[in-house]
């Protein structure tokens, strides 16, 4: 009985160590599966974690990309949709293996994209590497320069022609996207005429054959956007003419009414004379058969932007000796028409005395021309007469945004 006993005995403790192995063995293998688990998570997480930085780098590279890029391509605005992401664009190829990719969008708060060049426009750009995502928001502001047809005394679009045996003499160059011509007996002292097809006759400067582009916004429907109307039938007639005559009209003072820095005056096919007249403020003249400006005038433009004459009509300059206080006519400021302008040939031999410059289709001096430059149009820019330079980010705008 007692070796029985001791044999059931020594199975038991076999049994018991069979199962302690077991159970032993299930928790080691327990153990490396949690450690395998836990390490392959971790990894993930590692990845994970440097995919996420990738791609925030990556988002913050394609922003740098674009402010540079801008700096080149002022037309960047052509061919984007207002509000919609462009494709995925490959990211750098440090990157993950180059798998990063990257998009972005442009969104104008006026919901067009294309209306005006300097509009500051929102930009969202999202970024994906490996699993990882990530996305940034800026507002970016147009930086602008001064169109460069405000560095010269006359822009042409078609010629520049100095007749009659007069003389135009500009302390800055002339340009005129066809030629540039002084006929017989006449004579150009310019720092320099620049020209697309031809140069002839006496020019006293550089002659260089180049374009110059002229300015592309509507500026009769820029200008006359909160401008103040005066009715044509406030004005005087003489000889079916319609004129200001003998009065002064100010930003601050208008003897029709409300003043305000710019006056819209919508003519029906009628010349539209100025005359002995103190105009400083900006006129918007539409729809004339003529501009004539004439004896005695004092015209400085507004004193804002310098702008003195916006028209769709061609403009005729009659300027000789004022009858009040024997003094001369002042022209200063910008003076622009789609259209063409004249400096008319007179009896009186007294020169046209000009400060600023002149933007037309066309320009025909027939009597001695003088134009001096005006900085002011170049330090401080008119509306209308600035193109994009380059994108900066609004200080204070960038931010890190979900994912879209």
């Amino acid at each position: 009985m007692q070796i029985k006993i001791r044999s059931l005995n020594t199975h038991r403790r076999s049994g018991y160590v069979y199962v302690a192995v077991l159970i032993t063995t299930l928790i080691v293998s327990a153990v490396v599966a949690s450690t395998l688990v836990v390490s392959t998570s971790r990894r993930q997480m590692q990845i994970d974690t440097r995919d996420h930085h990738a791609a925030m780098a990556l988002a913050h590279d394609e922003l740098q990309r674009q402010l540079a890029m801008s700096r080149t391509q002022t037309d960047w605005r052509t061919g984007q949709t207002n509000n919609v992401f462009t494709g995925w664009r490959s990211g750098q190829t440090w990157m993950a293996g180059g798998l990063g990719q990257v998009r972005h969008r442009w969104n104008d708060p006026d919901g067009d994209l294309h209306d005006n060049p300097v509009d500051p426009v929102e930009i969202s750009i999202h970024a994906t590497v490996g699993r990882a995502e990530a996305a940034i928001q800026a507002t970016l502001e147009v930086e602008t320069q001064p169109l460069s047809v405000l560095q010269h005394a006359i822009v042409c679009d078609d010629d520049l022609r100095v007749e009659n045996g007069a003389r135009l003499s500009c302390v800055r160059g002339v340009v005129a996207g066809d030629d540039v011509r002084a006929d017989t007996g006449s004579r150009i002292y310019v720092p320099y005429a620049i020209y697309a097809d031809e140069a002839s006759g006496t020019i006293d400067g550089d002659q260089v054959q180049d374009d110059e582009p002229l300015p592309t916004f509507d500026l009769i429907d820029l200008y006359s956007q909160g401008a103040v109307v005066i009715p044509q039938n406030a004005l005087s007639v003489h000889q079916s003419q319609r004129r200001l005559m003998d009065l002064v009209l100010t930003s601050t003072q208008n003897p029709f009414g409300v003043a305000g820095p710019v006056y819209h005056i919508t003519l029906n096919n009628k010349d539209f004379v100025v005359e002995n007249c103190h105009v400083e403020a900006t006129l918007v003249i539409e729809n004339a058969s003529k501009v004539i400006l004439r004896e005695g005038n004092v015209m400085l433009g507004d004193p804002a932007t310098k702008v003195s004459i916006i028209t769709d009509a061609p403009i005729e300059v009659v300027n000789w000796r004022g009858e009040v206080g024997d003094e001369r006519s002042v022209l200063s400021g910008l003076y622009y028409t789609s259209d063409n302008i004249q400096m008319v040939n007179r009896l009186d031999n007294t020169p046209i005395r000009m400060r600023g410059c002149i933007i037309a289709n066309a320009c025909t001096v027939q009597t001695h021309t003088t134009i001096e430059k005006l900085d002011d149009l170049n330090l401080d820019p008119p509306p209308g007469f600035l193109e994009p330079a380059f994108l900066m980010v609004r200080p204070r705008t960038l931010r890190s945004i979900a994912s879209p």
